[in-house]
C-alpha cells in the first residue's frame, strides 16, 4: 500500500472489559479503486490491550448489557 491510503474504523471500535468470545475483523473497501492486502507485509489494523486499574462492578462488565450480543460464541452471528 503507497502513502496516501487511508482506512476509516467501523462502529465497533473497543473490546468492553469482560468480553469472552472470538475476535472478529471484519474490513469492506467502499472505494472505487481494489486494495491489495498482502499477508505478513501490510498491516490494516491494530490492537492494543490495556490494562484496567480500578475493578469494575459486576454489571460494567460486557455481557450484561442489553445489546451484548456475541458473549461466548465462536463467531460473530447474532443468536
Amino acid at each position: 500500500m503507497g502513502a496516501g491510503r487511508y482506512f476509516n474504523s467501523c462502529d465497533r471500535s473497543k473490546i468492553d472489559p469482560g468480553f469472552d468470545a472470538t475476535i472478529t475483523l471484519e474490513m469492506f473497501n467502499f472505494g472505487k479503486i481494489a486494495v491489495e492486502l498482502r499477508a505478513g507485509i501490510d498491516k490494516p489494523a491494530q490492537l492494543m490491550l490495556l490494562r484496567v486499574t480500578t475493578p469494575l462492578k459486576e454489571q460494567e462488565l460486557y455481557g450484561h448489557g442489553e445489546h451484548d450480543a456475541f458473549q461466548r460464541q465462536d463467531s460473530a452471528q447474532r443468536t
